[in-house]
């Protein structure tokens, strides 16, 4: 693969590529965009299923996955995260993700039992099957080893924030920040000098992003193009298409969060009356 080349990286690219077929649906409802520009949706009905059914048939090696053992993959990573709640660490948890924890005041032990379990599966696996089990361990750019299905620690921040699924701000004790959130790259860090500046309702301006490399982009739909002449002599005469525009971007809570968010401080409001005899 390369001396200069992760083997982690690319074998992590194609499992997701993998991945990304399983879980495709081929059956499903048809998204139909109409003559007014509006959008609108076709159910999936005996005609369209029975439609599809025989495209499949036609072309049967572009349809070799099956989607049950497509969402049975992520399925299980969410069940691994589950034990994990369940089993006494809900109260150190602060946030979670498809395949990712980040708690507080955590020893560790559970992830240390649980990586026990997952090397000794990861021998036997490679003993049923017939191949080196370092194939089942890639190692990094810098020569570290990654064996699937382990937990790793990550960096320990000093402060963090959150607003919700994909939207969360972590701060390093040396002050430096990484952000993640939904929408947007992650260079969007640089537009928050504190971590209370990641707030709701804060808006990313156009020139903002841009000015940091984090450009966002939507697409607008146009069936009133002039003619374009590019600098390389080509002229454009479509009159409809797509093209992608600046755009802002805001940071919002979702009412799913926000409701979660008022019964966890008022669960917890309710602790501290009972434990003072205040109730």
């Amino acid at each position: 693969m390369g001396a200069k080349k992760s083997t982690k990286t690319k074998r992590h690219l194609l499992i997701r590529a993998i991945d990304g077929d399983f879980v495709t649906k081929i059956f499903s409802d048809t998204i139909v965009f109409n003559d007014d520009k509006s959008w609108s949706t076709e159910p999936l009905n005996e005609q369209t299923f029975n439609k599809a059914l025989t495209s499949v048939n036609k072309k049967k090696y572009r349809n070799y996955k099956a989607f049950v053992q497509g969402i049975f993959v992520t399925a299980w990573a969410r069940k691994r995260i589950w034990d994990a709640v369940i089993s006494g660490l809900d109260e150190t948890i602060v946030y979670t993700d498809t395949d990712s924890l980040k708690l507080v005041d955590c020893d560790g032990k559970y992830f240390e039992e649980q990586n026990k379990f997952v090397l000794t599966r990861l021998n036997e696996i490679s003993q049923e099957l017939n191949i080196p089990v370092a194939d089942l361990m890639p190692v990094d750019i810098k020569g570290v080893s990654h064996p699937l299905g382990v937990w790793e620690r990550e960096h320990d921040v000093a402060r963090f924030k959150s607003l919700g699924c994909k939207q969360y701000i972590c701060e390093y004790s040396d002050g430096t920040k990484q952000l993640t959130c939904a929408g947007i790259s992650k260079n969007a860090v640089y537009l928050f000098e504190d971590v209370d500046d990641f707030e709701i309702d804060r808006q990313l301006t156009e020139k903002e992003l841009a000015s940091v490399g984090a450009e966002k982009l939507t697409p607008y739909y146009s069936d009133d193009y002039p003619v374009v002449k590019y600098p390389d002599g080509y002229v454009c005469k479509y009159k409809s298409g797509i093209c992608l525009m600046p755009t802002t971007f805001n940071l919002s809570i979702t009412p799913a969060d926000l409701l979660l968010l008022f019964n966890e401080v008022k669960s917890r409001l309710n602790k501290i009356y009972y434990t003072k005899g205040i109730l």
